[in-house]
């Protein structure tokens, strides 16, 4: 329901959840040193509608999965990672990212499963 209720208040689109994907941890680099760390949770949605209503969050826009790869310098690295291993061929439901900063350049220095004992929780 929260990502629903999110790419309504985002986009203006109405949706209903399918089913989740995983979860990103995802630190952006800057200058050498880890300037935000983002949380990112997958789902997959069902839109009932495609018309953007709103844009709040940038640029927003509808593609087709099958043209992902051929945008690979227009997005941001790690999201086409995302789409790649989450949502076309879903493999680990947990991944650690580090991507790089520089101006308005991204560079992925990392995107890989998590390790399974930061999802276990710590018994010892």
């Amino acid at each position: 329901a929260a990502a629903a209720r999110e790419i309504a208040e985002e986009a203006g689109i109405q949706s209903e959840f399918k089913a989740y994907r995983g979860c990103v941890s995802e630190h952006l680099v800057e200058n050498g040193s880890v300037v935000k760390h983002f949380l990112l949770h997958v789902c997959e949605l069902h839109a009932r509608s495609t018309e953007i209503l709103n844009d709040t969050e940038g640029i927003v826009g509808w593609v087709s999965l099958d043209r992902i790869e051929a945008m690979r310098g227009e997005i941001i690295p790690s999201d086409l990672l995302i789409i790649k291993e989450m949502v076309l061929r879903p493999g680990s439901p947990c991944y650690e990212c580090v991507l790089e900063k520089s101006g308005s350049e991204h560079r992925l220095k990392r995107f890989s499963p998590a390790a399974a004992r930061l999802y276990r929780g710590s018994r010892r």
